[in-house]
């Protein structure tokens, strides 16, 4: 789960924050949003807080903590649902874009969250951010053609998928992309003979092109990294 909603590292080395990484490190989700949710409210202007609460908060919605009956509660003491969670963290993913606008990742890291909560056309405008400030960004590329494969805009798609396999043509990932979005497109305009042939219903071969492009893991080691930033 950790691996999922990594913390950005920084030279940031408060203890207080120094805390907040281990139990994120760790996956310990609801401590990590406690203390990022206090070192947000007296350091309102730290991106870096932002963006780790953003993924706590999203680590904390998908977490075992609902499956073993112990939602989060908000100030009034009323649980907060994983879909309350994920506005939350939506919330302060726009407020790292607010104060960097100019950050390429930041775009991205929104356009993901956005994607997550089935948000499809909005993430699209956040990659096309992305896109402006990073034309050559592979990464960019592929997350437009799951939010445009989402939207059933296959012809699309697979035009944005073909430039991110331009731009990094051995990345097997994209491949696998590539060619589910032509089944995917197939499938739409001719169900019966597709499914026929390949003996399996569409629902059971809808798999989640987020995880399978593993597009956050891509993103995240090294806020200062210039590869990162290049993506």
């Amino acid at each position: 789960m950790s691996s999922e909603y990594p913390l950005i590292y920084s030279n940031s080395n408060g203890p207080r924050y120094l805390r907040a990484r281990d139990w994120l490190k760790a996956g310990n989700f609801r401590a990590a949003v406690l203390q990022l949710s206090q070192l947000v409210k007296d350091e309102p202007e730290e991106t870096l807080y932002w963006t780790n609460y953003a993924n706590a908060l999203e680590g904390l919605a998908v977490s075992g903590d609902y499956a073993r009956g112990i939602p989060m509660k908000d100030a009034n003491g009323d649980p907060m649902s994983p879909e309350v969670l994920q506005e939350y963290a939506l919330k302060a993913r726009r407020k790292v874009v607010g104060k960097k606008s100019d950050n390429p990742m930041a775009w991205g890291q929104l356009a993901t969250t956005l994607i997550r909560m089935d948000r499809p056309a909005e993430a699209l405008e956040a990659i096309e951010e992305k896109l402006k400030l990073n034309p050559d960004s592979f990464i960019a590329y592929g997350m437009k053609a799951h939010a445009l494969t989402k939207m059933e805009r296959y012809d699309e798609a697979l035009e944005a998928v073909g430039k991110a396999r331009t731009l990094e043509p051995d990345n097997i990932r994209t491949e696998q992309m590539e060619k589910r979005i032509k089944d995917w497109k197939e499938a739409k305009e001719h169900p019966r003979e597709f499914w026929e042939r390949n003996g399996s219903s569409h629902q059971d071969e809808l798999l989640d092109l987020y995880d399978e492009y593993g597009l956050d893991r891509q993103e995240h080691h090294g806020a200062n990294s210039r590869e990162i930033n290049r993506r």
